[in-house]
């Protein structure tokens, strides 16, 4: 390693870090932006004498040991970081150190110097949006500023205090059918979409994809958005011909299909499907109402046509008709009926070909349509009715069959429920509880939803459910009262908020459901004393010391989050405290000669109506018990290697306070290469490096 030098440094000067200082206010509050980078200087305190050092105090609790790593000071009392600091919401985001000014190589007394240091949030995080995907749902045909449902929980998130101040639609809505607009609950806005004053047409687009981004003025963050278009009963049955017409012979038999009238409807589900029924009655012909298949219901009439109109209604509510002309051509015979029997003039009575019938019909089976047989899923309501059919005889005839008739009881379930709210806003709500509150506390008022299918249906009978959230260990809900209970004790201290995603869903068989978003805030209570970081503090002060001599720090927490402030319990005239930062100082020179040896102070610190004590032991140091202190520190040598003994290379100094001699010794060395002169302080090196 020819070429290069050994540097021989010699420190011993004393470095520390933390939190707070003196006088009954900081001595300096500054403001630190964000972000900025390691070595940016946050402040500076007045310029030391040429023999004195700055220094911070050494950390006491984890707040302290935070600006530890985040902040360092110069001898000359620069502070300045050591890394970028973060703004973060909802935390403390403030420091308080305290730097002490003292005589260098002294470690009490000096003059104390506070400074807070708060940073200051910039723009500088773009929104973001929990989920990547939501899911809503809107009516066709919905009038202008209709609220797109199933948004409950969509909302952008900002790190930023200036927080998001538009939503805008930049995708997707080629058409202009929405537009978007926020919704402020709790400091939280949520995005609302709504509908514009274009007609929303399901039948082309049964579902709309959009982008919909969030602005804070500087950034946007993007999330998209699935609006399902729910069908509207805004379309007609349509007959496939604009008339139907068929030929049968006069003795066609009974029950004979004819011919089949059809109708289609653009809607879907329950609004498109169709029943056919005839306008008015006939004796002769009957229309099924589910298949439209006309069919021979009597003995045919001795005329050669029947006019008659089929008509075809859809499902909907309310519903939508249309009418068809048809027409039946009958081939007429002579001699025709024949003889009922084989004793022309006695008059016998009719026959059904089966004792009992039976049919299944739909419960919104309309007035008029032919009962037929249909498939049942649930059976419900039965009526059991007796038939009578009756001759037109002189003197009249009859026979008697039973007809079962079961009405199928089909899932028109319209209506999803919808929350009442005490406001306009019905997607989200907010609700406090107290800390500490006993398990099973009530929050809030009960959750309530209403059904427009009615309470007497199941359609319309409504359960709750919670479906997610925060806050699912810590709540429950009554499925029936609606009522929002506490499941165990909650401290604000652990989680300050909570939210929950509430489901109101009916009892259909194909149920409807409707959600709403609850954010449930913790209020506080007083339940904490403040926190010392020592039960008992003990500090050391130089003796005729004067006035305003640093002393220690003293330092509480609260964790309900109040300021704590700081109080000598019986300062008498010898000390004083910094009420806001716990700094303690002297109120006037303390004289060991005269018996001022030691204080045992008793302290207080005060949070809200909480208080703590504790105790502070000084021991006031005299100038003949106090150690030698190093002059013109730090020391530095450096010497080129390979270059043998050096008897001169540093020479060491320091001062006693009484004037007293000095000897030096080295109480740690590298493999005894170095020596001090005992008296001297001189420095040799001894051997080759």
């Amino acid at each position: 390693m020819r070429g290069t030098n050994v540097v021989v440094s010699f420190l011993l000067c004393c470095f520390c870090l933390l939190h707070t200082a003196t006088g009954q206010s900081f001595d300096a509050r500054v403001n630190l932006v964000e972000g900025k980078s390691a070595g940016h200087q946050v402040h500076s305190f007045s310029l030391p004498a040429s023999n004195q050092i700055y220094t911070f105090f050494p950390a006491q609790d984890a707040d302290s040991r935070a600006a530890l790593t985040l902040f360092q000071i110069s001898e000359q009392g620069v502070v300045t970081t050591t890394k970028p600091i973060v703004y973060e919401i909802g935390k403390k985001n403030y420091y308080d150190l305290v730097a002490i000014r003292r005589d260098r190589g002294d470690k009490e007394g000096g003059i104390p110097f506070s400074v807070r240091i708060t940073i200051t949030d910039t723009n500088n995080f773009s929104p973001t949006f929990p989920r990547n995907l939501y899911h809503g749902r809107v009516k066709e045909d919905s009038p202008k500023n209709t609220m797109v449902l199933g948004l409950e929980n969509c909302f952008a998130e900002d790190r930023d205090t200036g927080g998001i101040k538009s939503y805008s639609i930049s995708g997707g809505d080629e058409k202009g059918y929405f537009k978007a607009e926020k919704a402020i609950v709790n400091n939280r806005v949520f995005l609302v979409l709504k509908t514009t004053n274009v007609r929303i047409v399901r039948d082309t687009t049964p579902e709309i994809n959009l982008t919909v981004r969030a602005d804070d003025d500087v950034f946007y963050g993007t999330t998209r958005v699935s609006i399902k278009i729910l069908d509207a009963n805004n379309n007609k049955p349509e007959f496939e011909e604009k008339s139907y017409t068929a030929t049968i012979s006069e003795d066609t038999s009974l029950m004979t299909s004819v011919l089949r009238v059809r109708a289609t409807d653009k809607d879907v589900g329950t609004n498109g499907g169709i029943y056919y029924y005839l306008s008015g009655s006939s004796s002769w012909f009957a229309v099924d109402a589910i298949t439209g298949v006309v069919k021979v219901a009597g003995q045919l009439p001795n005329q050669p046509q029947v006019s008659m109109n089929v008509i075809a209604r859809d499902r909907g509510t309310p519903s939508n008709t249309a009418t068809v002309s048809v027409k039946i051509n009958i081939n007429l015979i002579s001699d025709y009926p024949p003889a009922d029997s084989t004793t022309p003039g006695v008059n016998t009575p009719p026959v059904f070909p089966e004792e009992s019938y039976s049919a299944n019909v739909r419960e919104d089976f309309p007035v008029n349509a032919a009962l037929l047989v249909i498939h049942a899923v649930d059976l419900k309501n039965k009526y059991d009715l007796n038939v009578v059919a009756t001759d037109g005889g002189a003197s009249p005839q009859s026979a008697t069959a039973s007809l079962v008739v079961t009405v199928q009881e089909m899932d028109k379930n319209r209506h999803a429920p919808v929350f009442i709210s005490p406001t306009a806003n019905k997607q989200q709500r907010t609700v406090s509880v107290r800390e500490n509150s006993a398990a099973n506390t009530k929050v809030g008022s009960s959750i309530s939803a209403t059904d427009a299918d009615g309470s007497q249906r199941p359609d319309g009978q409504v359960v709750y459910s919670l479906a997610s959230g925060s806050g699912l260990a810590y709540f429950k809900i009554d499925k029936s009262s609606g009522d929002l209970r506490t499941v165990t004790m909650l401290d604000r201290e652990k989680q300050a908020q909570y939210n929950l995603l509430i489901e109101a869903r009916d009892k259909a068989l194909y149920p409807q459901n409707s959600h709403l978003y609850m954010i449930i805030t913790v209020t506080g209570e007083e339940d904490n004393n403040p926190d010392f970081s020592e039960p008992v503090y003990y500090a050391n002060v130089p003796g005729n010391a004067p006035r305003n001599t640093f002393v220690t720090l003293i330092h509480a927490t609260d964790k309900d989050g109040d300021p704590v402030s700081y109080a000598i319990e019986n300062p008498g005239s010898a000390f004083s405290i910094q009420t806001d930062s716990g700094v303690i100082s002297t109120s006037r020179r303390l004289d060991p000669a005269n018996e001022e040896r030691s204080f045992s102070l008793s302290v207080r610190a005060t949070s809200g109506n909480k208080e703590s004590q504790a105790q502070v032991i000084v021991t006031v140091v005299s100038e003949e018990n106090s150690p030698p202190t190093f002059v013109n520190l730090p020391y530095s040598a450096t010497v080129p290697e390979n270059l043998g003994r050096i008897d001169n290379l540093l020479c060491l100094a320091a001062k006693d306070g009484q004037g007293k001699p000095v000897t030096y010794k080295i109480v740690s060395n590298t493999g005894g290469k170095f020596s001090v002169g005992a008296n001297s302080g001189k420095n040799r090196l001894l051997t080759l490096i």
